[in-house]
Parts: structure tokens; sequence; C-alpha cells
């Protein structure tokens, strides 16, 4: 094992006509600072001068000349003639000039060495700017931004005596100001936490978010494609627009907006014995008939009826923001940053601060392609346009209101239902004071599916939704499209960030590669689990949705009891453990980039000797500006983050796409039908 050695054994006489090694001494040594002190004493152990000559030590071998095709041992004049020219190519501490073709001669040392005689980690150097302040400002502040455009059900609850002011004159500024603090703190809490959420549930949502899409679609081409009765269209439209709210009491109140009836085959024999929210809803309307099913206008619509239905399916598609507006525009601005790394690449090329910057750029793409996928989408997450054009009197709403806040999701009664409980009553509350909820981004798939299939159920002549089965059908053709379109948009990011920084010296994959390498991984199981509490729930992927409905019950209802808690703590138990270690690998992982953490021996060294850590060959460079690093700088890095930048554009422009394609359809299809009704 390599010793420490003391530094006064490795004086050097001075050098007058090399002004590097003249302040090489021992007793100044530290004052360069611990970013160089560990090449500095690679080299006072490798070099010594006599009679104004360098001479290699050959018991050691830290410096060698790489450059294309060479990889050998570099002798004292070599060094003194690469190292010396201008004192430009200095190893410890060597920039590089654009103007300039020369680099500086490699400076490795071994694992054990660095581990001995270096520092334990280098802490962020606040003068540079580009080790932490760029990718901080460039890509994690947007990323929050990001955050905030995907739809959520709850936010940090905060007291509102806090934004209370009274007139008390100056007696009141200290307790404002204690207040206002306490809001921020509260605020920038809030925002990490959302963006820690999406980060560590981006897989799950992407792939709900794509299943929506899927379903919209093929909604507006059914309407479009089938000779359906005017109330029957509107009714699923309505749905595309609200089927991202929790069934109750919004299914109730869609019943009154297109003249349904509330219990059409919708008995509480026929529902699922886990929705216990529906039979409360259920005994409300039973209790206020006069107030909420005399409201329903069964009889034939004529054109005034038909009008203001498209009024108001208008007038809920226009209250959501555009897909330009609220999602391409922030892109835009999010690629600048990618523009400045770029350049950075080109005008400081082989600094591997650019390179770290750089990939962890790439890998926050994730929260981009979240806000993508959800502004794709056509329901909006508002849910008060709902309640704005429902004629439902005040009294029964506040009562609805207390119902639905209250609602659990989904969430299966385990002993993670009171925790869940405490957090969304006490920590977290509604996004939106409304009687109607939207669901999670990671459930707005399914929600929107049930929507379809209670629809289907509920309705009581088969020939009012001809072949809506078809809707309801989702082959191993559609899967695999849903989850490989999620699957990409996590692995070209995760990908990109990985080549990059694997190709940052010394090559291979270390720490910061490996986060990247299990947050993916995570992501996949994640996609997996949701998969499962789709299928293993009882949610019926059917060619008879009716008959596969009530089959799933029956399955349902065979569980023991004893067997669903197993189930459903085993699937939290895995749900949970893989959130927690997609935060820490991401959001904890970027922390400790930005401190300077990553910044130490054994994450500088390729993971493939972390099991032989004595071996010669395991060794870590420490110069800069080196012909190693220029090269896949030049190979590498700029080409992956060109490929992001344009994959980003191209996601963008999809989903831009996507969308206008929709809201088009949507348009076309309210402007159809009015003329042929009486």
């Amino acid at each position: 094992m390599t010793q420490r050695i003391p530094l006064s054994a490795t004086s050097l006489p001075e050098v007058p006509d090399f002004p590097k090694f003249r302040n090489l001494r021992p007793d100044n040594l530290y004052q360069t600072g611990p970013s160089q002190t560990c090449c500095l004493n690679a080299l006072i152990l490798q070099y010594s001068v006599r009679n104004r000559r360098l001479i290699r030590n050959d018991d050691v071998d830290f410096v060698r000349n790489i450059t294309d095709g060479l990889n050998i041992p570099m002798d004292g004049p070599a060094f003194y003639e690469r190292a010396s020219q201008d004192n430009s190519q200095f190893p410890c501490g060597a920039l590089y000039d654009i103007d300039r073709t020369l680099t500086a001669p490699d400076v490795q040392v071994p694992y054990i060495y660095c581990r001995d005689n270096c520092t334990g980690w280098l802490r962020s150097d606040t003068k540079d700017l580009n080790s932490w302040l760029q990718p901080f400002i460039g890509f994690i502040l947007p990323a929050i931004f990001f955050s905030f455009i995907v739809p959520r059900r709850l936010k940090l609850s905060a007291d509102r005596g806090v934004f209370k002011l009274r007139a008390q004159g100056f007696r009141n500024v200290p307790l404002l100001a204690v207040n206002g603090f306490l809001a921020f703190l509260a605020a920038v809490f809030d925002a990490f936490g959302l963006l820690a959420m999406t980060v560590a549930l981006a897989g799950p949502m992407m792939a709900s978010g794509f299943f929506e899409a899927v379903i919209d679609n093929r909604v507006l081409n059914y309407v479009q494609s089938q000779d359906l009765h005017i109330r029957d269209k509107i009714d699923l439209m309505f749905i595309t627009l609200v089927g991202n709210l929790n069934q109750d009491p919004a299914w109730l109140a869609v019943r009154i907006l297109v003249g349904k009836s509330s219990s059409e085959h919708d008995s509480p024999a026929h529902i699922r014995q886990s929705d216990r929210d529906t039979l409360e809803m259920a005994h409300m309307v039973e209790q206020s008939p006069m107030d909420f099913q005399t409201q329903v206008d069964l009889r034939e619509p004529d054109r005034n009826t038909v009008v203001k239905w498209k009024r108001r399916l208008k007038a809920m598609l226009g209250c959501q923001y555009d897909f330009g507006p609220i999602t391409g525009i922030p892109v835009m601005f999010y690629l600048g940053s990618f523009v400045f790394v770029c350049l950075e690449i080109r005008l400081s090329l082989g600094d591997e601060n650019v390179s770290e910057s750089l990939s962890y750029g790439i890998f926050w793409m994730i929260c981009p392609h979240v806000a993508i996928v959800s502004g794709l989408l056509l329901a909006g997450n508002n849910p008060n346009t709902l309640e704005a054009i429902t004629p439902i009197s005040a009294d029964l709403l506040d009562k609805l209101k207390q119902v639905s806040i209250k609602h659990t999701n989904g969430v299966p009664q385990s002993f993670f239902h009171p925790l869940y409980t405490f957090i969304t009553t006490k920590i977290y509350g509604p996004v939106y004071e409304s009687a109607y909820q939207p669901v999670e981004m990671w459930t707005r798939g399914r929600s929107k599916y049930e929507w379809l299939l209670r629809l289907h159920y509920t309705t009581e002549s088969a020939e009012a939704y001809p072949n809506l089965h078809e809707v309801l059908t989702f082959g191993f053709g559609a899967w695999t499209l849903i989850f490989g379109y999620a699957l990409s948009l996590i692995a070209v990011p995760a990908a990109l960030s990985i080549v990059t920084i694997y190709y940052t010296p010394a090559i291979g994959i270390s720490c910061r590669s490996l986060s990247y390498l299990i947050y993916a991984g995570c992501q996949v199981l994640l996609i997996a689990l949701w998969a499962w509490g789709i299928f293993g729930w009882g949610m019926p992927l059917p060619s008879d949705p009716s008959q596969n409905w009530a089959a799933a019950n029956r399955r349902e209802n065979k569980r023991s009891p004893r067997l669903e808690m197993l189930l459903s703590r085993t699937w939290y138990f895995f749900f949970t453990i893989t959130i927690a270690i997609s935060v820490f690998v991401s959001v904890g992982g970027t922390l400790m980039q930005l401190i300077g953490v990553y910044r130490n021996c054994l994450c500088a060294l390729p993971a493939r000797w972390w099991m032989d850590l004595e071996n010669p060959k395991a060794v870590i460079p420490v110069g800069a500006n080196t012909w190693t690093q220029q090269h896949f700088a030049d190979q590498y890095w700029l080409a992956c983050g060109l490929a992001a930048a344009v994959f980003l554009v191209l996601m963008t422009f999809l989903g831009w796409w996507w969308q206008t394609s929709l809201r088009s359809q949507f348009g076309t299809l309210l402007g159809e039908g009015v003329d042929d009704v009486g």
C-alpha cells in the first residue's frame, strides 16, 4: 500500500525559467487550493531538478503523454517542453485556449495514493459558477416551474391568518415579517416537495398521461364516426373534459348537464363494494329529490338546449390553457440553458464542470417531459369550470364538497390509510376548493377509463353506444405503445446523461452515472407497479366491458381480506421504497453534485475498480485540459447536448401538434349537429 510521503523529502531547487516549479515548495503547496494539491503532489514525486533539468523518477508513473495514438510515460524534457510554453499548459490548473491546439500532459494517480494524500471531497468553489450556479439556475429552477405545470390535487396547507393584515399601525410590522418569512419557507418547501414528487413519479405520470391521450383520441374518433343521438354525443364529450375528476359527485353533475337519469342501472347493488363514497353520494341524492334529480331534463333536446350544451363545452375547453403559452414557451427558455452549456463546451473544451452541468441538465429534462405529456391532454385540472356550469343549489353543493374533499382516491384500506389520511388532511389540503376534486396525475388515465366504463355499464340500451367496447379494449399493441412512449421519455434523458458523464475522464460508470442508471431502473419499476395497480385491482380491459366488470367484481369479492391486505401492503411497500430511492438519487444526487460531495477519489474512479481498489490500473486523472478530456468533449459532450435539445424540441412539437389536433377535432364536433335538431 502506498504510504503518505513526507513533503520535506520532495523539495525542489529553484528553476528560474520555470515559475510553476520555482514556486512548487512544501511550505506553500497548500496555498494553491485543494483542487490542485493532489496534482502538484504527484508532480513533486514524479520529477526532480538536477542541473537545471527535470529528471523523471521511475519509481512512480503519474505523468504520461496521452495524445492521438500515444500513451507513453513522459520524461522530464518532454514534460518541460509541453508544460513550460508560456506556462499555459502546466497540468495543474491548465486552461483551454481556443486559438491553440496544445494540451497539457496527463497526470493520473492510483486510487490508494489519492485516498491517502488528497482531500476527502472537494466543496464547490463559489467562484467557479459553472460547477454549481449555472446548473442550479439553468436547469433546477426551470424544473420547479415545470413541476407546477403538472396537474396536482394537493398542496401544502397554510393558515390563512398568515395573509391577514390588521389595522394596528407599525405594531403589526414585526408579526407581518415573521408571518411572511414562514409563508416563504412553506412555499419553498412546497415547491421542492412538488419537484421531488414530479421527478420521482415521472414514469407513472407519463404512462397515465399517454393512456388518457389514447382514450381522448379514441372517444373523439368514436363520436365522429358513429351515428349517435345528440345527447349521447354531448355526454361523451363532457367525459373527455371532466374524466380526470373523481366520479363522485362529478358523475351526478354531468347527468344533470346532459339531461340523463343519475340512476340508470346504477343502483347500489351494481356498484363495486370498495366504492363507498358512491353510496354516500347516492344517499344524498335520494334525500334531496326536489333539489337534484328533478333538475334532470329527460325531454328530447331542442335547438336551444343543444346550443347551450355546446356553449358550455366550448367554454370549458376555452378555460384551459393552450399548449404553447403554458408549456411550449417555457421549454424554449429551458433550451436556452442547453445553448449556453454547448457554447461553454466549445469555449472551455474539456472542462469537466461543464460536462457535469450538461449531464444534469439533460437528466432534468424529465420535468419538461412530464409537463409536455400533461399539457397534451384535453381535460383541464381546474374543477371550478364544472362547478360554475352545474345547476346545483348551494346547500347540496356544500354537502357534496365535504364528501368529495375527503375522498381517498382509491387508497386501499391498509395500515397506510391512516398515514395517508393524516398527510392529506392535516399537512396538505386540496388545491381547488370545489365540490369536484381532480385525481392525481398518475391515476388520470384509469379515472377517465372508469368514467367510460361506467357510462357503458349504466346505459339502459346497448344500441345507445354501439361498439363502445372497441374504445375500451386495450390489447397488447396499445399497451406496448403506451409503455413504449413513457419509457422512451425516461430512457432518452437518462441514456444521454450517462453517455455524457461516462466519457468524462476517468472513462467508465461511476457515482453520477450510477445515480442516473438507478433512477431509470426505479422508473421502470414504478411503471410496472402502476400497471399492477391497473391489472391487479380489478380494472377490466375487456372485449365485453359490461361482462368483465361483473367478473372483476366477482373475482375481487372472492379474495379473502387477508389476501387483499397482503397484496396492498406489498404494493405500497415497493411503491414507497422505489419512490424514496428515486428522490434520493435524483434530488439528493443533484444536491450532492452542487455541493461537491461527488468530487472525491472513489467517485472519480470507474466502478469496475471498486472491488479491486489496490490494482495499479485503478487510476484517477487529476490534471486539467488534457488531450483525453478535449477529445471526449468534442466527440460526445457536444453531441449529447445537441441530441437532448433536438429531442426536447421534437417532443414539444409533437405535444403541441397532438393537443392542437384534438382541440380542432373537438371544435369540429361542437359545430356539428345543431341544424339537425328540431
